[in-house]
């Protein structure tokens, strides 16, 4: 997509949030709200997405903001031989 004119992609100042001693289910959705997430596309692992229960509670956990998922992803800074 070209962007010309005034058009302009404007991205929050700080888009990391970091949180520990909590369960993500009780801070997710503050997280969203604090990102103005309006649309949220979630990307999953297969081994988390296929041993347990995670993937449908996080999918709960967004709710009507989920716009699509994504299961599978290989590792990041994977370089193949």
């Amino acid at each position: 997509m070209t962007l010309s004119g005034s058009e302009h992609r404007q991205q929050p100042a700080r888009s990391e949030l970091v949180t520990f001693g909590t369960a993500y289910k009780d801070v997710l959705p503050a997280h969203l709200d604090r990102l103005g997430a309006k649309r949220v596309y979630l990307v999953i692992s297969k081994s988390l997405a296929n041993s347990s229960s995670e993937l449908q509670t996080i999918q709960k956990v967004i709710g009507d903001k989920l716009v699509g998922t994504k299961i599978g992803v290989r590792p990041h800074g994977f370089a193949p031989p």
